[in-house]
């Protein structure tokens, strides 16, 4: 643009500027509005460290018995993963389902049931956790709050929990005396998601 604004260089010549009734200058926009017209992104540190805490967790104990076994979250999925490929259902023997012999219903006491609760909570935690941090993570790379993920996650880590809390102990044993520190750590990271910081 020409020094007056009536002429316009195409790259070889000056030609008549389009009008200007719609047009400001450049120089007119002052920095206040253009931060008006592209919103800052709010940067979200908090949840990225809960993220951390879960892909940590992975690579800590999930299942301690007094020190002397150990397994870590990875190692968790690994051998779930192998036991479930082991239940072959398109098999040659039979059509897949199984008949115990009996037709009657198994009847479990509260307490036996939230066993039941706690150790399938457990088992299903490390996948539960990968998924949750993987949700997390699109969700802050979008700029959004993964509260929601966040949410469900601490509510998994709640219902475990109680679940542990309800069911038996005999002999002084409780389902929390295996349960080792990454769980623990990748269960409660979920904190950290919730907060929009």
């Amino acid at each position: 643009m020409s020094p007056d604004g009536e002429w316009m260089w195409d790259g070889s010549e000056w030609i008549p500027a389009p009008p200007s009734h719609d047009v400001a200058p450049t120089q007119a926009i002052g920095r206040e509005r253009v931060r008006h017209q592209a919103p800052e992104v709010k940067k979200r540190v908090v949840p990225w460290v809960g993220v951390g805490a879960i892909a940590l967790s992975l690579l800590l104990p999930f299942i301690s018995v007094v020190g002397i076994f150990e397994l870590t979250g990875v190692e968790m999925i690994m051998e779930i993963s192998d036991l479930m490929s082991e239940f072959d259902t398109s098999g040659e023997s039979g059509d897949g389902s199984i008949d115990d012999g009996s037709s009657d219903g198994v009847e479990l006491s509260i307490e036996e049931f939230a066993l039941l609760v706690a150790i399938a909570l457990f088992l299903f935690s490390p996948f539960f956790f990968i998924f949750s941090a993987i949700v997390s993570i699109i969700t802050l790379l979008f700029g959004k709050s993964p509260k929601l993920i966040g949410s469900l996650h601490l509510g998994y880590a709640l219902l475990f929990l109680v679940s542990g809390l309800f069911s038996p102990s005999e002999l002084g044993i409780s389902i929390f005396d295996f349960i080792g520190v990454g769980f623990y750590i990748g269960a409660f990271a979920s904190v950290f998601l919730v907060i929009d910081a």
